[in-house]
């Protein structure tokens, strides 16, 4: 079956901005995410 690889879902930006918020990080509350906070919270989950 064609298809993505594994590890490949997108990520929920409104998730992440919440677990950024709760952890001191600070995100622009519309755009794309960093690079950098998108690996902070796969390191995190």
């Amino acid at each position: 079956m064609p298809g993505g690889g594994a590890d490949t879902a997108p990520l929920d930006a409104r998730v992440v901005r919440q677990w950024a918020a709760a952890n001191g990080i600070t995100v622009p509350p519309r755009g794309p995410l960093s690079t950098r906070v998108r690996e902070q919270y796969l390191a995190a989950h």
